[in-house]
């Protein structure tokens, strides 16, 4: 068993008292997992993530922008955003519960070669910046924003994910990361996202939706 459903796994029996849920996982990695949690009974379903703090550099501080962000994440509701519902630190692993998106990641409708018609284009545009707009007023700022994160639902609605989930990049490390094609310039210099990086974020994946390819 991974560390990461070990963490999530004790995460949901301190649910028992409002569902009994059933895990499967999305993604693992070393760095953090994400997991969902389904009560069949209930139709209840919620996205677990986790991440480790205590080992990337500076700690403590990667630790408190973590709790902050989450924090100031729940209080957000806007209709193109997973909604985030909780967040904590057990076994030392930092974890944050969204509600579950039920739909296919942009990175999904790009892979399968069914390109999306300009009304499409506009309408994703649209509801990608009001997203963002939303959380950018609370001071909440995506930090990895690419085609995986950004999911269609199957009503037409775009819903952004990750918001409240902070992150930092790493130059050496992270350099061929697959998100690393979506991070501004500052970012893969190692900067801190902010309110232009993600737009620059949304610039990238519009000019792959109208061309099937990326500019760089």
């Amino acid at each position: 068993m991974s560390r990461d459903r070990s963490v999530v796994e004790k995460v949901m029996a301190s649910l028992k008292n409002i569902g009994n849920f059933e895990l499967s996982p999305l993604r693992e990695s070393e760095q953090g997992s994400c997991f969902k949690a389904v009560d069949t009974g209930r139709r209840i379903a919620v996205s677990i993530r986790t991440a480790w703090p205590n080992e990337a550099p500076n700690s403590a501080s990667y630790l408190q922008k973590l709790q902050a962000q989450a924090r100031s994440a729940q209080a957000l509701e806007n209709g193109n955003i997973a909604k985030v519902i909780g967040s904590g630190e057990l076994d030392g692993a930092f974890f944050i519960v969204s509600s579950f998106v039920d739909g296919r990641s942009l990175r999904q409708n790009l892979n399968s070669g069914e390109n999306l018609n300009v009304w499409d284009l506009i309408d994703f545009a649209r509801q990608a910046c009001v997203g963002l707009e939303s959380a950018h007023a609370r001071g909440l700022i995506h930090h990895a924003l690419h085609p995986d994160n950004v999911v269609l639902e199957f009503d037409g609605s775009t819903k952004i994910l990750d918001v409240g989930l902070y992150r930092s990049y790493d130059p050496q490390s992270d350099a061929f990361s697959p998100a690393a094609l979506y991070l501004a310039p500052e970012q893969l210099a190692g900067q801190d996202a902010d309110r232009i990086t993600n737009f620059y974020s949304v610039a990238i994946m519009l000019y792959e939706i109208a061309t099937g390819k990326l500019p760089f």
